[in-house]
């Protein structure tokens, strides 16, 4: 659509008186645009409040010396054929439902083995 030859007019010209008051800003008055009187230097800061005793229960801290086990995210790169291994393995032994069958448990358990076969000790928890 061209509309090019059209002639062009204002968005005031348009609208109609009604519109044209509701787009209007609201006048203000003297007392909304005078400044507020700055504060006076003679008076003293107010005094601090007064601290305030809450009677909440205080817990004991707990035992920090219990190990919860978590799950702790790293990232390995593997041959590809290790990897491979690993995925066709885990697989075989799901469908047999024989643990450990997620490559995560079997790489757990493969470093468990690997951990005490070289003198490194058990590690609890895992």
């Amino acid at each position: 659509m061209d509309s090019s030859d059209k002639e062009r007019r204002s968005l005031k010209d348009v609208l109609s008186e009604e519109a044209k008051r509701f787009l209007k800003p609201p006048e203000t008055t003297e007392k909304e645009e005078a400044p507020c009187p700055p504060p006076e230097p003679d008076q003293p800061n107010p005094a601090p409040a007064e601290e305030h005793l809450t009677h909440m229960t205080v817990r004991p801290s707990p035992n920090l010396s219990v190990v919860v086990p978590a799950i702790v995210s790293m990232t390995f790169r593997l041959p590809a054929p290790l990897a491979g291994q690993l995925v066709g393995v885990a697989t075989e032994r799901k469908l047999q439902r024989d643990k450990p069958y997620t490559q995560q448990d079997i790489v757990v358990e493969a470093l468990r083995q690997w951990f005490l076969r070289n003198g490194y000790g058990p590690f609890g928890g895992c």
